[in-house]
């Protein structure tokens, strides 16, 4: 909850001096901006594409590649078999095998390890501080463009999002490969 905490209360809180507040205060400060549901809504504001037309050609070339690409996350996220590999979008390429991690949220970061592979329904820029500690990185939701792609793009580490049930299909602490030039995952026995 040190974000929580002003400047000068993280310094007086690392043996500073002045006031700081107890840890009941900034869990109290910390649930005020935790808002009251887990899973973020799939799009903010009205369905409606903003009218091309109105827009210099190369940015309409840009928002119609941006809205295609949108609609490509919405079908990579279906349901995969549970008796073969699930199937997902490819988002960062490269091939792991590991132990996987079930994530539901920060309050689980503490257990994961170096090399793990990180599961969970999305991931949000809270997760970043773990990013350099893991093997690969499956989501149930997102795409290309999401958000656990780009940063598993960037540290260079295997991605697959969009499964729609890896966080139920895969059993935390099972050991699996995941492929995200082919954009599967498969227990491993």
């Amino acid at each position: 909850d040190a974000f929580d905490a002003t400047a000068a209360e993280l310094a007086a809180l690392l043996g500073g001096e002045g006031c700081c507040p107890s840890a009941d205060e900034l869990t109290r400060r910390a649930a005020r901006r935790r808002p009251p549901y887990s899973i973020p809504p799939r799009r903010l504001g009205d369905e409606e594409a903003p009218p091309e037309e109105e827009l210099p050609p190369a940015m309409a070339a840009i928002v119609g590649a941006l809205f295609t690409a949108m609609a490509l996350e919405d079908t990579a996220e279906s349901e995969s078999p549970v008796d073969g590999p699930i199937h997902g979008a490819g988002a960062s390429p490269g091939v792991y095998e590991g132990r996987a991690r079930v994530i539901r949220g920060p309050q689980d970061f503490e257990r994961l390890e170096q090399g793990d592979v990180l599961v969970a329904a999305f991931t949000t820029p809270a997760y970043n501080v773990v990013l350099p500690l893991l093997g690969a990185v499956v989501t149930d939701r997102g795409g290309i463009l999401s958000h656990p792609a780009i940063v598993a793009r960037e540290f260079g580490i295997p991605a697959v999002v969009g499964t729609g049930s890896a966080t139920a299909t895969i059993p935390d602490g099972a050991r699996v490969r995941v492929d995200g030039t082919l954009g599967t995952v498969t227990l491993l026995n």
